[in-house]
């Protein structure tokens, strides 16, 4: 007798969703700023101007510039100027950029607004380095760009007589002391200290200096100078 085999096969369907979403894609304008150094001595002012252009290739409407406020760096004045179709806002304040920000109303594809921003460093501000950042807002993202300042700072002069007090004919001991007080030395340290009436040099100065260079104080001299120091 023959016999058979009966094979039964049996599949299985899977079956999977897919869910799908739409991802909304912002497109930023370009932004650049400088104020056109890379040094700045303490109490001393600038002049920073930012780019904005519209490289998003569609009419932009209500862009916002911001420069939040920065320690040490007071702003004094701020302008706007356009280009290619661009519209500055009008009357932009300076509480205004460092708040919440100016709304630019109208940027037509490759038009730029460039804002000019007059700032001072404060002349207590300590050496080192300042970086002021400027920022393009669109529909809630940020582009921003920045420029750094290495700052430095003006030398501490200290000058002294000793004793303080002297009668006509009698003598006294003039110190000039300079501090530096950046973060390297400076050399080709100079100055000159030009003497009020009736007062001069002793016919033997004996002057000292730990600043370097020379110092020139001339017998029977009306003044006290220094040239090429290093501090």
């Amino acid at each position: 007798r023959a016999a058979r085999l009966l094979v039964i096969e049996s599949f299985s369907t899977v079956e999977a969703d897919v869910l799908r979403s739409t991802v909304g894609l912002v497109t930023l304008p370009s932004i650049s700023k400088t104020d056109g150094i890379t040094t700045i001595t303490a109490g001393n002012s600038s002049t920073y101007s930012v780019v904005i252009t519209n490289t998003t290739g569609a009419v932009l409407s209500n862009a916002i510039f911001r420069d939040p406020a920065l320690a040490n760096l007071t702003i004094n004045s701020l302008s706007c100027s356009a280009a290619g179709g661009a519209t500055c806002p009008a009357s932009p304040s300076i509480a205004t950029m460092r708040g919440g920000g100016i709304a630019i109303p109208s940027m037509p594809v490759n038009s730029s607004v460039t804002f000019s921003l007059s700032a001072t460093v404060s002349a207590a501000a300590p050496a080192g380095t300042i970086t002021n950042t400027a920022q393009v807002i669109v529909s809630g993202e940020t582009n921003s760009a920045a420029d750094t300042n290495n700052v430095t700072t003006k030398f501490a002069v200290a000058k002294s007589f000793l004793p303080a007090s002297i009668s006509v004919g009698g003598t006294s001991v003039l110190t000039i002391t300079l501090q530096n007080t950046n973060l390297a030395a400076a050399t080709g340290v100079a100055f000159t200290d030009t003497y009020p009436a009736n007062l001069v040099t002793t016919a033997t100065p004996g002057v000292t200096n730990t600043c370097g260079g020379t110092a020139t104080a001339a017998a029977n001299g009306t003044s006290l100078s220094l040239s090429n120091g290093t501090i």
